[in-house]
């Protein structure tokens, strides 16, 4: 499985005083560590995340609290900043 990471320029209406937005392609074993370790950087949120998994996506939203999507262009189409 591939997990890739979008950031700023993806989340169409991102504002530099935001930090950087990120969003997470891939919810897999990789994907979940990424998801981790950006969200733990300094100034950096991930606010999207796409995954063919429909499950995974509903937990994601769920206790993660971010914007989830099943397909990649889907998200960098319509993932905003919730800040």
């Amino acid at each position: 499985m591939i997990s890739a990471i979008l950031l700023v320029r993806v989340l169409q209406g991102a504002h530099q005083s935001m930090g950087i937005l990120v969003g997470n392609i891939g919810a897999g074993k990789m994907g979940l560590s990424h998801f981790a370790i950006a969200n733990a950087l300094p100034d950096t949120a991930v606010v999207a995340v796409c995954d063919t998994s429909r499950y995974v996506v509903s937990l994601l939203k769920k206790y993660a609290g971010v914007q989830t999507f099943t397909h990649y262009q889907e998200m960098i189409d319509e993932a905003r900043p919730t800040r």
